[in-house]
């Protein structure tokens, strides 16, 4: 049994969030419903907390995330982002 970190973030009100199953010190979150950016989720680390959280825009407004979560892959660890009728897939970082 994998035990995930616990971590209390100011702010999580309205949001989806996600622990990485993979990589426990990362999370992801996305605000439900329409923002003004459009389809984004945000990446961060529990070595970072006081560090800005990674935004990464999926879509652009009006699109707006449905759902995410986190695909079980050896290396960089990746999200898989439901906008609309399409899944992106996509690491959190360039390097593998």
């Amino acid at each position: 049994m994998k035990v995930f970190p616990f971590v209390a973030v100011a702010g999580l009100t309205g949001l989806a969030h996600r622990w990485c199953p993979s990589f426990g010190e990362y999370f992801a979150m996305s605000p439900l419903g329409t923002t003004s950016s459009g389809a984004v989720v945000k990446v961060m680390s529990v070595y970072h907390l006081g560090a800005q959280a990674s935004t990464i825009q999926v879509a652009p407004k009006p699109h707006e995330v449905a759902d995410f979560d986190w695909v079980a892959t050896r290396g960089v660890p990746k999200l898989a982002v439901a906008v609309g009728r399409d899944v992106h897939v996509f690491p959190i970082s360039s390097v593998d």
